[in-house]
């Protein structure tokens, strides 16, 4: 077992307790807001590396096993998301744009988009498939004029970030003054990752660092300068359970051809609810002031 973390990213408490250790590594939960942490965390090599060529078609633990498959879900999904967006226009930025789904759903609401993603193969696939403007960088090394986009979004972002308080601080100067942050996040007291603790299938190490709860989310969001305007809970991955892929693409297939898409997304919901599966939290924030 290692030495303790000095504080907790979300709320600052120094306060841990140990929970267990998976793929090496030891993760700790933080005594006040819940918030867990992989301690020590792993060097910028090993992360790297992770999001390697293999990460959106991988035969390993890591990233996606053929994210080109859910691309119907994963639309979608995108298209619900946007729809909760207060606002249908103006520059948005995209913080991990995977292959550039939520973007080009984006551009068609109207929104002028750009999108930031390590993986080169799905750079590239945004650049030249979908045209989109797409470079590849870190976030963490990203240079740009201050307060120069109306929305910054950040879909199963955070959690892989070294340093957290660093990234949302960033959005905050990319942001113009009541600019929108969409931001989408495993979240650690949900039933289901407390049913499942050790098993749950976001505990994977060391590609997700920070498993935020709701609580500390809101604390770490309010200190880094936003405002909670909307909070929702999904499944995993997906609308419904975010457990079996197989079933979500089939649902995903019935529903273009139902009218009646929205009755049975709510249908989803809430079985899911019932089922205790809703283990990811989506946060709509507005910026109310620099920091």
């Amino acid at each position: 077992m290692s030495s303790l973390p000095e504080y907790c990213v979300a709320c600052l408490s120094n306060k841990f307790e140990y929970l267990f250790n998976k793929n090496n590594y030891d993760i700790y939960k933080c005594l006040n807001c819940r918030t867990s942490v992989v301690w020590p965390l792993p060097t910028v090599n090993v992360t790297n590396n992770i999001y390697a060529d293999d990460y959106f078609n991988s035969q390993n633990d890591f990233g996606y096993k053929d994210y080109m498959k859910t691309e119907d879900l994963t639309r979608n999904e995108c298209r619900m998301l946007l729809e909760h967006l207060p606002i249908k226009k103006g520059k948005l930025l995209e913080i991990g744009s995977g292959l550039g789904f939520f973007l080009d759903e984006a551009e068609k609401i109207g929104f002028s988009v750009e999108g930031l993603e390590l993986n080169i193969q799905a750079v590239e696939y945004s650049n030249k498939v979908l045209n989109k403007k797409v470079v590849c960088q870190k976030f963490e090394n990203f240079t740009h004029t201050t307060k120069d986009y109306e929305v910054v979004v950040m879909l199963d972002i955070i959690e892989h970030l070294l340093d957290p308080n660093l990234g949302i601080k960033k959005v905050n100067h990319l942001l113009k003054n009541k600019g929108w942050l969409l931001l989408r996040t495993p979240n650690s007291s949900s039933k289901l990752s407390k049913e499942k603790g050790i098993n749950w299938e976001q505990i994977k190490p060391p590609e997700h660092l920070y498993y935020f709860s709701q609580e500390g989310l809101m604390i770490f969001l309010r200190n880094a300068g936003f405002e909670i305007k909307n909070i929702k809970h999904i499944g995993g991955t997906g609308l419904c359970t975010g457990e079996n892929i197989k079933i979500r693409l089939a649902l995903a297939i019935i529903k273009r051809f139902v009218k009646f898409l929205k009755y049975l997304q709510k249908i989803g919901l809430l079985i899911a609810k019932c089922r205790g599966n809703l283990d990811t939290i989506i946060i709509y924030a507005q910026k109310k002031k620099d920091v």
